[in-house]
């Protein structure tokens, strides 16, 4: 009987360390995710830029994580790329990134020492984007955007400050660095319906098509050839819709390759009576696009390769119908 009584006693005791220990280890746990759960902590806080309007914003520079920047400048009450000789950029682009920028908070802090900046992606060498903020008493707030909490969530700071903060308002996506984003990429565009002629020279050789009534006419066939009307449709479109990835600015470099162009194309339009031409050069390649001019712009600009090389790459063969599609 002492025997059994014992044995009781023991694993009650053992019983209550282990309570005691499940107890500690769940308290543990229940600090954790208070301390490091993507939600932050909720605190008082009221918004970051406090004291500012959106007529207080002047300029705004970005700059994403592989060094990739742009710079948009207010000029009066319009903006502008101010790392392109001001070319236009639509005010209805920009103002949605400006109103979460005033739209930041302050009531989800995540940390506030600089220990988390680099886990966290905002640290002055580690960040997705770095947003200069100019306002227009010439001070400048430096934000930085940095991962994902996985909550819909990113965090950010300002450089000048330890605090981090969460934020579902602004994403690296509302600060793009991409120009396409905010300007019109519509370079060099002509009605169609109002090209009488067209002459393109390449390497390839020199190419000349007149419109005569409903038909096309291509002055290069040889004996035996005939002329594709279908491929002069797609050319049609080629020609008088060619968008930019982005502009250059306005000051011409030897550089461009526009001296010696690996393309130069002149439309010819009618519109009552009256022919009028435009034309369009294509130099040098840098990277994945073109360097090009248009005599309907003033600044210089960078076009896709798939644009490009619709000029550049043309052929004699690309008029004509193939023994193909003759059967």
């Amino acid at each position: 009987m002492g025997d059994i009584l014992l044995n009781y006693f023991s694993i009650g005791i053992k019983d209550r360390r282990l309570q005691w220990l499940g107890g500690f280890a769940l308290a543990q746990l229940l600090l954790i995710l208070i301390i490091f759960w993507p939600g932050g902590s909720k605190v008082e806080g009221g918004l970051l830029f406090a004291d500012r309007t959106i007529e207080d914003l002047i300029e705004l520079r970005l700059v994403d994580l592989d060094g990739e920047s742009m710079n948009l400048v207010k000029q009066g009450d319009d903006w502008a790329m101010s790392d392109a000789d001001n070319f236009p950029v639509s005010i209805d682009k920009v103002n949605p990134l400006i109103t979460k920028l005033l739209a930041l908070k302050t009531d989800r802090i995540v940390a506030t020492t600089d220990n988390s900046h680099t886990r966290l992606e905002v640290s002055s060498e580690k960040y997705k984007r770095k947003i200069d903020v100019v306002w227009s008493d010439d001070t400048i707030d430096t934000l930085l955007l940095g991962n994902s909490a996985g909550t819909g969530a990113m965090h950010f700071r300002l450089i000048s400050k330890d605090e981090v903060y969460l934020t579902s308002a602004l994403t690296a996506w509302d600060a793009n660095t991409t120009p396409s984003r905010y300007i019109d990429t519509q370079y060099f565009v002509l009605d169609k319906e109002n090209i009488d002629s067209i002459e393109l020279n390449n390497n390839s050789g020199r190419f000349v098509l007149e419109r005569n009534n409903d038909k096309w006419l291509y002055e290069g066939l040889k004996e035996g050839e005939i002329f594709d009307q279908s491929s002069m449709d797609t050319f049609l479109v080629q020609v008088s819709s060619i968008r930019m990835a982005t502009p250059l600015g306005k000051t011409f470099s030897d550089s461009y390759g526009l001296n010696n162009p690996q393309a130069e194309l002149s439309v010819f339009t009618k519109s009552e009576g009256e022919l009028t031409e435009y034309s369009f050069l294509v130099g040098s390649q840098t990277g994945d696009n073109y360097i090009v001019s248009a005599s309907t712009s003033e600044y210089y600009a960078l076009v896709s390769a798939y644009n490009g090389n619709n000029l550049v790459e043309k052929t004699h063969s690309d008029f004509i119908v193939t023994s193909d599609e003759e059967e």
